[in-house]
Parts: structure tokens; sequence; C-alpha cells
């Protein structure tokens, strides 16, 4: 037994000789395929990087990159939001000429130091603004039902919203459109016999505003299904970046996850049914409503939110389009949407996923915060973005990664390392932290804070000296 494992170890030692010479001769060989690609800013990490009230000058700017830049980050992804208390005067609003000289010399000062530079499309998160109206924002829709007797009149107002629908069903099958006999929120229609049930459906919007929105974009968020609304909005971006150059802007426009609560109507809502389903949805409202036989009720709920799926689709298939034809790419994180996810995260050219809380990996004496233990994350949802790159023959798959492993300044490196190994088993090569707040030199420990963690910034001392070497 023993001249067996002796020789096994033999044979070992003499493979790995090979392979070392094989290794070698490859590397004079620049098209061989075992040599090591050419590192770029994508290999390394990137992070978020908070401009809080945007209260950013050049000095400080070019101050902070050079330290991610000596610290092996890759790039950084602009996000704009609130302000720091008693800085109001520092503050820029978003989209202004100042802010875009700001970030201008931001992409010019990091492209001489090899990083990238990416932006949201928007402040905060979800998309929207105070560009935004009424006629923009997201919707939804609220659905009523009421009973008649015949000779009944309805004596409540319909108004709950716009009244996009006022169905009237009758025992004996009847189904009669009343939306034009309604007066000033009034039914002037009166009940023939039969007993009738009456089926309203009202569009409102959300009233969501923009979360963590930045100075000068505060207001309404998005409709996430009108391709129309966004174009109104990029309208405003286009007319900020209309006098720079492609080389002078971002490399990337981001979407953050899809936070757009409630919102699940649109503008000419029931004619985009008609048009991709093949049927008037109104005709069959009890069905939408849930009522009646399971399986048509199913039915009809489906077709309703494929019709939804179509509209946020084509929302982000729009945006993507409108990102390419001004020399971006896109970034975006589709899981949350009312959506075919595989179909949406495919739409842009850079799926991204995320993650919130620590995997409780089994590593002897990885540490785990005791207030995260109820969050973790899921790997079938990591998977998600990197199957979307898989299938479209994508390059990159991105992963807002390492939040909330604990609270600020209580987070070792070694806990972001075991979570980073993880997101490269689920697929995703493109990291970035989140995040890292820009804060001035001046300010000191633990300089301007964003509430959400991990830090990874150069004022968190506790990581900062070490984190060069888990880049």
């Amino acid at each position: 037994m023993a001249n067996v494992v002796k020789w096994f170890y033999v044979a070992l030692v003499l493979l790995l000789s090979l392979a070392g010479q094989a290794a070698a001769a490859g590397e004079k060989t620049e098209n061989n395929e075992l040599t090591w690609p050419e590192m770029t800013s994508q290999h390394k990490p990137w992070a978020y990087w908070w401009w809080m009230g945007s209260a950013v000058d050049q000095a400080n700017l070019k101050h902070r990159l050079k330290e991610y830049h000596q610290a092996g980050m890759g790039g950084l992804h602009v996000t704009p939001i609130y302000g720091v208390k008693g800085y109001e005067d520092k503050f820029i609003d978003f989209l202004t000429p100042k802010w875009i000289s700001m970030l201008t010399y931001t992409v010019e000062q990091a492209a001489k130091m090899g990083l990238g530079i990416d932006m949201s499309t928007g402040t905060g998160w979800p998309f929207g603004g105070a560009m935004v109206g009424d006629e923009d924002t997201a919707c939804k829709a609220v659905i009523k039902s009421y009973t008649l007797s015949p000779g009944q009149k309805l004596n409540e107002p319909l108004t709950d919203g716009q009244l996009m629908s006022l169905m009237g069903c009758s025992d004996k099958g009847t189904i009669v459109n009343l939306l034009d006999k309604v007066k000033q929120g009034k039914l002037t229609w009166t009940a023939p016999d039969g007993d009738w049930k009456l089926y309203a459906v009202f569009q409102n919007i959300t009233g969501q505003h923009v979360k963590r929105a930045a100075p000068g974009a505060e207001g309404k968020v998005l409709d996430p299904l009108s391709t129309e609304s966004l174009n109104n909005y990029l309208d405003h971006f286009d007319a900020a970046f209309a006098d720079y150059k492609n080389d002078q802007l971002p490399r990337a426009q981001y979407h953050d996850s899809y936070e757009y609560y409630g919102a699940n109507w649109t503008d000419n809502f029931l004619g985009e049914f008609s048009c991709r389903r093949g049927y008037d949805l109104r005709s069959h409202m009890p069905a939408f409503f849930g009522e009646g036989e399971t399986d048509k009720a199913n039915r009809v709920k489906c077709d309703y939110k494929e019709t939804i799926s179509d509209l946020h689709l084509e929302f982000i298939e729009t945006w993507t389009n409108w990102a390419h034809d001004r020399g971006f790419i896109t970034r975006d994180e589709a899981h949350g949407a009312l959506a075919s996810i595989l179909d949406v995260y495919a739409a842009s050219d850079i799926p991204e996923t995320e993650t919130f809380g620590p995997s409780r990996l089994p590593i002897p004496g990885l540490r785990i915060d005791p207030d995260f233990n109820d969050t973790e994350p899921d790997i079938l949802v990591l998977k998600f973005a990197s199957s979307a790159a898989h299938v479209s023959t994508m390059g990159l798959t991105a992963l807002e990664s390492c939040t909330w492993l604990a609270e600020h300044f209580k987070v070792a490196l070694s806990q972001a390392k075991a979570q980073i190994d993880q997101l490269f088993v689920a697929g995703v090569n493109h990291l970035f932290y989140h995040g890292t707040v820009y804060s001035p030199i001046e300010e000191d420990f633990p300089g301007w804070l964003f509430y959400a963690t991990t830090s990874f910034s150069p004022s968190n001392y506790c990581i900062w000296h070490d984190i060069d070497a888990l880049n």
C-alpha cells in the first residue's frame, strides 16, 4: 500500500510539472486560451457611491477617486440621495448644469485612473422625481362591486378615482356597459328586471414618492408600465446631457429594484389588454374580480398579469434603447417586477441582483451578527440574474452585494469574503459593494454616513487599510 501511495505522489508531481511547463509555453502564445486575460476595471469590485445632497466638489472628488483606485476598486456607481443636515448651502440640485459638471469631472478624473463610472437614471430609487406629474406617475387599480334589484338606482357616488370601466351583469347573463351613464360621479341608470351586479374599475395614482431622493429630484415615482411616461421623463436627461460627448458621460445607466409599490395599472390599460390578449376585459369582469368558474377566473387573471408583464418589459426595452442611442449601456435589477423576470433581466445589458443580510455559511469562526438572524440571501434568487445572462449570452452578471451584513463598523472583511465567494458560485462576475459614501476630507471620523450598510468607505478605518487585499 505504501508503494502505491508513493507512486501516486510521484505521478502527481510529474503531472503538475508538465502542467507548469505547458502553462509557461502558453504564456508565449498570445492567443492561447490558457493565458490569463488582461485585467480591466470590470474584473475588480465596484461600489455604490452615495452623493449625499450631491454636496460634492472637485478637490474632494479627485482625492476620493485616488483612494478608491489605490484600494483596488474598478469603478463607482454615482447615486445622489438626500443630504446631510447642516450642509444645505452646499447641496447641488440634480441635473442642473453645476451637477452635470461635477459628474463629467468625475468621469474625466476616474478615466485617468482606470476607474469606471455608472449612474442611476434618477436619484434614490426607483425612477421618478420633480419632473413627474400626475399624468406620468405610477397608477393602481381600485375595484369595487355593487348589487342592485329591479328598479333600483345606485346611490353611492363613483368617486374612488378616474372611472375606467363600469359593467353591469344580470343573473340572466346580460352584460351592459354603463360608463356613458355616469355623470359627475353619479350613475343615472336604473336596473331593469333581474338581479344585477355592477363592477367598477377606477384608476388612482399610487402617491408614492422617490425613496431617498436627492435635492432637486423629490417627487412622485414614474409609471413603470408606460413607455410614453418614460420618454417624457428621459427628455429631462437628454436636455441635461445635450452639450456633452459620450466619453464625458458614465459607462452605464441603472434601474434599481422594482419598488413601484402598488403600480398595477396604467392609462389605456384596457386598450392594451384587448390588443395583446385578443378580447375585451370588460366583458369578463366577474372573472377579473375572481368570481364564477375558478378556471375561467384564473385564466383571465393570468392574461391581466401577462399584460402587465408585457408593458413593463417594453418599459425596460425602451430605456435600454434610449441608453444605447446615447452611448450608454444599462444595468437593471428586475427582481420584484410584476413581469417575466428572465425576460426583463435580459432586456438590459447587465442583469443585476442583490443580497440582503448574511448567509449563515458553515465556516468555522465566521462571525454572524445576532441582530441579523432573520435575513439570509436565497441562492436561487441570486441565480435569477445570472440565468438571464447565460441564456442571453451576456458577458456580465452584476450584484448589489454585502448589503447589511451587520450595522456600521461591525462588519469584518472575512464576512464580506464569504458572501462574495457564494456570489461567484451563483454566477456573479461583476461585483458592486453596497456601498460607500462621498465624505469631504475635512470631516472627522466617522465622516458622512448613509443608513444602508455595509460601509466600504475610506472613513471606515476598521476595514479600509486591508480592503485592497480583499479586492
